[in-house]
């Protein structure tokens, strides 16, 4: 048998088989259109979840003080506590640990129920005041909507910059964010 006598006997049972060979090839393409669109949703799922999760700080890790405050009895026992991280310390850290696609910030919660004040304005006690160098908002994943970020340049040189969130600008500066740049602000 040569090559189109093959080709001819098979196109004879197609045509003999018709409806059973026009069910095989939809099941086939069924088959495999199903096949990719669960990889393709699994695919979605997962790069969302890792997405969310890094969004979250799952790619980060923090290393902070022990704070004093209520607990309740552990029949005896206390935590273990130690030297407080100077802010030497922190920087050789953040300094040292130089590796592809990481950053290290330092950051210091300062200050809790603080008021602000602009001019004549002032807020109510409710905010905090936390110190942050220049890779915090990214660790964050936090953004600026007006103004810009701060570099290390004025982190290194002791610049007094504020970055102030969206309740400030509403309760200081009549809820345009635009019209806090380049104010003066007193904290407590």
């Amino acid at each position: 048998m040569n090559l189109t006598e093959n080709i001819n006997i098979a196109f004879r049972a197609l045509k003999n088989n018709l409806t059973r060979s026009i069910l095989t090839m939809m099941i086939i393409a069924v088959g495999i259109t199903s096949l990719v669109g669960i990889l393709t949703a699994i695919d979605g799922v997962v790069f969302s979840l890792n997405d969310n999760f890094a969004s979250l700080g799952a790619n980060s890790f923090s290393i902070a003080a022990n704070r004093d405050g209520v607990r309740g009895s552990r029949g005896g026992r206390k935590a273990k506590t130690a030297d407080p991280i100077t802010y030497k310390e922190a920087t050789s850290f953040k300094e040292d640990y130089q590796f592809p696609g990481s950053s290290v910030s330092v950051s210091l919660y300062a200050a809790s129920a603080i008021s602000i004040k602009y001019e004549e304005k002032v807020t109510s006690p409710n905010y905090n005041l936390i110190a942050v160098d220049e890779n915090y908002l990214d660790l964050r994943k936090m953004e600026v909507s007006s103004g810009r970020s701060f570099g290390s340049s004025e982190v290194n040189t002791g610049i007094q910059i504020a970055l102030v969130g969206h309740d400030i600008a509403k309760d200081l500066f009549g809820g345009n964010d635009f019209n806090a740049i380049g104010k003066s602000i007193v904290v407590d």
